[in-house]
């Protein structure tokens, strides 16, 4: 809530991208519960892992997501070594101890959680799946990113009164997971896959798309990006290392600061076994024909930019290159799971049921690129003593010192790598 000492995050972001991943693996969208804001109060919570617990079959694939803060509390059942239990932060969860209450009834400790999971994996059985992903983080502070960073955690802990356990602490903050969590032979228990966003120590600060000015949660970024794709027969070993690579392209910050971890039975196949094959194409959601517009199920997590050029098909069409497209269109607008096209010729003639597969993808900077490279083959061929210089900037726009070399004696080009 907007009165509460938490920092704002943008964990509201992420439900877009993740359910449209989830969705392009063949998980039904009457299937998918999203709890947002007043919703995630932690009687909210427990209500709705209850309510999957008892229509969970055996077999069934199990998808928790948590996007949020994390914090630690005080332990008062003395079972962790530090004197601190890791918990989630629930909506109505308080960031400090005020009115000196002898529980933490408001946030959702570890203990619960591992309960709540151990029965969804007695339901599913060995042959289902329990996945979880972590958007948090238990050691967030401003103190480890610069003033305009967004961290989703806090180092401030959830004080209990009377408990002196706590002096023992440690930098152990990830989530506190069981033996009995971690064995891969646990009698009739589903396998068991925990993913979080950073490492103990690290501070998970979110991500700013560029394509849409909007923050979002660095793994809920990432596995939206993956889902995007096929991960079919691919193992959780596979898939984990592939996160860890597209999550710390996303800029240096990441690459150094920012470690994704997973424990559980890694070497399963994700989804167990049942990931399905992602189609090359692109489906139609919505046809406007006054404005001779289309909106497509794919955006920028898929690759698809402002100026791409899409062409569409009869349905069940895999030969394009040799099949003449009924229409074509140009990207206008991209989202991360949409793009709007500006069709070549009347919206009316387009049926909703038609395929759509990109032509021809944009890259950053390749317009501008193009028009420098034009602009030099002219002055080149022109034989004018014209001096050209471009000045390199960095992702910010900030600009950076030029390295120059002369050529012909009368061009001087400007040499950077900011393209």
């Amino acid at each position: 809530p907007k009165e509460s000492s938490w920092q704002t995050i943008h964990a509201d972001n992420d439900v877009s991208i993740v359910k449209a991943g989830l969705q392009k693996q063949g998980f039904s969208e009457k299937n998918i519960a999203v709890l947002l804001d007043k919703q995630a109060t932690k009687i909210g919570i427990l209500n709705a892992l209850d309510n999957l617990t008892k229509n969970t079959q055996p077999g069934d694939v199990i998808f928790l997501h948590f996007a949020g803060h994390g914090q630690q509390v005080t332990d008062i059942s003395e079972d962790e070594i530090d004197g601190l239990d890791e918990a989630f932060v629930p909506y109505d969860s308080e960031k400090e101890n005020k009115t000196g209450k002898t529980s933490a009834d408001k946030h959702l400790i570890d203990d619960e959680l591992n309960e709540l999971i151990l029965g969804l994996r007695k339901k599913a059985g060995k042959s289902g799946d329990v996945l979880v992903f972590v958007d948090a983080c238990h050691s967030g502070t401003m103190e480890r990113g610069s003033k305009n960073d967004i961290i989703r955690g806090t180092d401030t802990v959830y004080e209990i009164p009377n408990y002196k356990n706590g002096s023992k602490r440690s930098d152990n903050k990830s989530l506190y997971i069981n033996s009995s969590q971690k064995s891969t032979n646990s009698g009739n228990l589903s396998p068991f896959i925990i993913i979080s966003a950073c490492a103990a120590e690290q501070t998970n600060t979110e991500y700013k798309d560029k394509n849409t000015g909007r923050y979002y949660g660095t793994l809920s970024y990432t596995i939206g990006i993956l889902f995007s794709k096929s991960v079919e027969n691919m193992s959780y070993t596979s898939f984990f290392e592939l996160l860890k690579i597209k999550l710390h392209g996303l800029g240096e910050e990441y690459r150094e600061g920012q470690t994704p971890q997973m424990e559980g039975d890694a070497n399963r196949k994700v989804f167990a076994g049942n990931a399905v094959s992602i189609p090359n194409h692109f489906v139609i959601k919505e046809i406007s024909s006054k404005n001779h517009t289309v909106i497509i199920n794919g955006g920028s997590l898929a690759g698809i930019k402002t100026g791409a050029k899409v062409d569409f098909y009869p349905p069940d069409t895999y030969t394009i290159h040799t099949t003449k497209p009924i229409q074509t269109g140009t990207v206008i607008e991209t989202g991360l799971v949409e793009s709007k096209l500006e069709l070549s010729s009347s919206a009316q003639e387009i049926d909703r049921k038609l395929w759509a597969f990109v032509s021809k993808y944009t890259f950053p900077k390749e317009r501008e690129i193009e028009e420098k490279a034009k602009i030099l083959r002219e002055i080149q061929s022109s034989g004018k003593d014209i001096k050209l210089e471009i000045i390199p900037v960095d992702k910010t726009g900030k600009e950076q010192n030029p390295e120059t070399k002369k050529r012909n004696g009368n061009i001087e080009f400007v040499y950077t790598d900011a393209f």
